[in-house]
């Protein structure tokens, strides 16, 4: 076979195979028709959920909270089962934040299975970000599972019990799971729990998290599931992260599970734009299908069973191709590639195929050639698509996936056209044996620390090991052998199915910073390790029509992306914005996390804004805008201590706490010259990791709780000495002030807020000194503020 017929075809295969290796692994299954088989899931029977759960904003606390929850009561006893509701208060230290609490229900129901054993346990919250529909975090989840329910309910029971659990608070930092798990009698009967949640509006389900020890787990998912996709790198990562969903309180516990989710269009996570529009029903279609597989698969599983062997190493090849193998072989199959890359080196040599300084240049311009590019294409990523925003432009495809579609092709031409300038002083076989050291030091390095993430390294190593033992033997110079064909077809087809979907998936997730990422694995991958390839197909002739027509379609693709990109009524702006008043001070001001100004926020903040440093008590610190408030009378916090129990050497305060400006959520700080030993919040205790500590200004014990009663919160305290508790308590209020003098426009309806619990929020801070002695007195440290007029006491 002549190199040019071998090259084109060759060619092909590689594009081909990057196209349906993307396609396959961005889009979830087909939607079922509504009217389609009983026992297959449909997201069209489903999205009846969806409509009645995201018809307005519901976060915890609110009255569309509760009306939500109602909707899930009826729905189960619809069913002819009784749902069980857990109502109590919840205290959670999370993982470097101060402890949270509130008052969550949770919703719960359980499907009895043929014998006594532990239960399967399927969880999704029906809690949502303050300005979010939450059509898919975690509507559709909510949706999935109800669906799930119904039709399990249809089938007859299982093995085991299935228990339908439904959290309030995830939002706030996971509190419903937290009290089922703590303080709920179920929860010591679960043998294997499923978390299903969202970060965007559509995608394939991935299965991005498991219990440790998920040899068994991994092999029973993909028995279960139709279109299983997941990728042991991607929990490697997502483990390093200061990411958390329900299923971490779960795991924490020590239960085996998995954890699921699509994240495609992040842009409305946590935004007014994740709603019933934007929901991709193959998203949908996708949860229930995973739902329903893996409860029917745990369902019938023996209550015995051990859940817990060996981590695996899987992955997606071409879609919904899974494949798995022993955990136990990365570090075997690391020390092959180390003795196989040592003996190729050597056979490099004495076939004089290599020398010495063409190898050391050759891992110099690998490792230079990498970094350079990929610094290059952060720098153009954030240039030419400066606006930051993932904007939807036709049929799913968004602004930045076409954007980093775009990125991976001036990557592909610029490194072909780094090769072709290098070749004349260069060869392919130190080109390639300098990559190999490198590989190989990735290899061993993601084995030793991260091995999920192995295979990524390891595998496209070890089929360029075998191609390139073939390509420095001799050959005859005017034909390509068939065997080293197939074996070069193959280590490019493998390296391209395994790098493409990952680097598109880290795309979606990363965004901009991920253009750093694909520049430097698509330069060790083209040029280094499929520098054969490039040989063949780079003839005199024809050597730049490639890296011309790829910079050209990828400059293209991003600058047609950045003029049809704009901000309208389907694509809002965000903005920030926030008024803090501190009623010690007297003063108050408006604050944003913006860059600057625009239309809207400039009516608070004004052109020409200063900087600042957000004060301590709206609970952290960033550079913001800020300008001027007036300061509004909205009322301070009132603490009433109610009872004092003294004790041989401390004394015990009751204290209850109440907002007067219809405060949502509050935090509070306490402080006493004394030692203060202990904190109960509505009996719930708190973790005193700062108590003692007087020298630090965040070294005071605090909480945050959130959804605030009507009849406020009551706290007992434990201070040593009789000298006096001051109580810092800042209140929120999830809208801003109603002003006598000041007045604004809304926003545009191409403007929404950011993301977060403290946009659009009202925040006063007020200090109240209590002394013994005064119990059923309510005291403040200065004249107490008039309450808003025409502003009732409801919540």
């Amino acid at each position: 076979m002549k190199p040019s017929t071998a090259t084109l075809v060759l060619a092909c295969l590689i594009v081909v195979l990057a196209v349906f290796a993307v396609l396959f692994s961005t889009r979830g299954p087909a939607v079922l028709a509504q009217d389609g088989p009983a026992d297959q899931f449909s997201a069209l029977r489903a999205l009846q959920h969806v409509k009645a759960i995201a018809r307005e904003p519901h976060p915890i606390g609110s009255p569309e909270n509760a009306r939500v929850r109602r909707y899930l009561v009826g729905e189960i006893e619809a069913l002819g089962l009784r749902p069980e509701i857990q109502t109590t208060t919840t205290v959670r230290q999370a993982r470097g934040r101060w402890p949270t609490a509130a008052r969550v229900t949770n919703v719960m129901a359980r499907l009895k299975g043929r014998e006594q054993g532990l239960a399967v346990l399927l969880v999704s919250h029906y809690d949502c970000g303050r300005s979010s529909f939450g059509a898919a975090d975690d509507g559709a989840a909510v949706a999935a599972l109800l669906e799930t329910l119904r039709m399990l309910k249809a089938g007859g029971p299982l093995r085991n019990d299935v228990i339908f659990l439904f959290t309030d608070g995830e939002e706030v930092g996971l509190l419903g799971a937290h009290a089922f798990v703590e303080q709920h009698p179920w929860a010591d009967e679960v043998g294997v729990v499923l978390n299903f949640e969202a970060r965007g509006t559509g995608g394939p389900v991935l299965m991005f998290e498991t219990s440790p020890g998920n040899g068994r787990l991994i092999r029973e998912f993909r028995r279960a599931v139709a279109h299983p996709v997941a990728s042991s790198y991607g929990y490697e990562v997502y483990k390093r992260m200061p990411n958390d969903t329900d299923f971490t309180i779960f795991r924490r516990r020590g239960l085996p599970g998995l954890n699921f989710a699509f994240i495609h269009g992040g842009t409305a996570y946590h935004t007014a734009q994740d709603s019933l529009e934007r929901l991709d029903l193959r998203s949908l279609q996708h949860h229930g299908e995973c739902a329903l597989g893996l409860a029917r698969r745990f369902g019938e599983a023996d209550p015995d069973s051990e859940w817990t062997s060996g981590d695996a190493v899987y992955f997606n090849l071409l879609g919904s191709l899974f494949l798995s193998y022993p955990g136990a072989l990365v570090l075997p199959l690391a020390v092959l590639l180390l003795l196989g890359t040592i003996g190729l080196l050597i056979l490099g040599f004495r076939r004089r195929r290599l020398t010495a300084g063409g190898l050391l240049l050759g891992v110099v311009v690998n490792l230079l050639g990498a970094l350079v590019l990929g610094i290059l294409l952060l720098f153009a990523s954030r240039l030419a698509f400066a606006q930051g925003y993932n904007f939807v432009l036709r049929n799913g495809w968004t602004s930045n996936s076409l954007h980093l579609l775009g990125l991976a092709l001036v990557a592909i031409g610029l490194t072909v056209a780094v090769y072709r300038l290098i070749a004349t002083k260069l060869s392919a076989d130190n080109l390639v044996g300098g990559a190999l050291p490198l590989w190989l030091i990735l290899t061993v390095a993601v084995s030793l620390t991260a091995p999920g993430g192995s295979y990524l390294f390891a595998l496209p190593l070890l089929l360029s090991l075998a191609a390139a033992f073939l390509w420095y033997g001799d050959r005859p110079s005017e034909t390509v052998p068939v065997a080293l064909f197939v074996l070069l077809a193959v280590a490019a087809g493998v390296a391209t199915l395994l790098w493409a979907p990952t680097l598109a998936v880290i795309g979606v997730a990363l965004g901009a910073p991920a253009a750093l990422l694909i520049g430097v694995f698509v330069f060790l991958l083209l040029a280094g390790l499929l520098a054969p390839q490039l040989a063949l197909m780079s003839p005199r002739h024809r050597g730049w029509v490639l890296p011309v027509v790829a910079v050209a379609l990828g400059v293209v693709l991003m600058v047609t992306v950045r003029l049809a990109s704009d901000y309208d009524a389907a694509n809002r702006r965000t903005n920030s914005l926030l008024y803090a008043l501190d009623a010690e001070a007297g003063e108050a001001f408006w604050w944003s996390l913006d860059r600057a100004p625009d239309a809207w926020t400039a009516q608070f903040l004004g052109q020409t804004p200063e900087w600042g440093t957000t004060p301590a008590f709206l609970g952290f610190s960033a550079p913001a805008l800020k300008n001027p408030a007036p300061v509004a009378a909205l009322g301070r916090a009132e603490v009433e201590l109610l009872e004092e129990e003294a004790g041989p050497d401390a004394r015990i305060l009751h204290l209850r706490i109440d907002w007067p400006f219809e405060a949502h959520r509050a935090r509070v700080f306490l402080s006493s010259p004394g030692e203060i030993r202990k904190v109960l919040i509505d009996g719930r205790p708190i973790e005193l990791t700062a108590a003692g500590d007087a020298e630090a200004e965040d070294a005071r014990p605090d909480f945050l709780y959130n959804a605030l009663p009507p009849e406020g919160i009551r706290l007992e305290v434990e201070v040593v000495g009789d000298g006096p508790l001051e109580v810092e308590a800042v209140g929120q209020r999830y809208a801003l002030p109603e002003l006598a003098d000041f007045s604004y426009e809304p926003r545009p309806a191409h403007m929404m807020s950011r993301s977060g619990m403290i946009m659009d929020s009202t925040f006063v801070r007020s200090v109240t000194t209590l002394v013994a002695g005064a119990a059923g007195e309510v005291h403040q440290r200065s004249t107490p503020g008039r309450r808003t007029a025409g502003s009732p006491r409801t919540r």
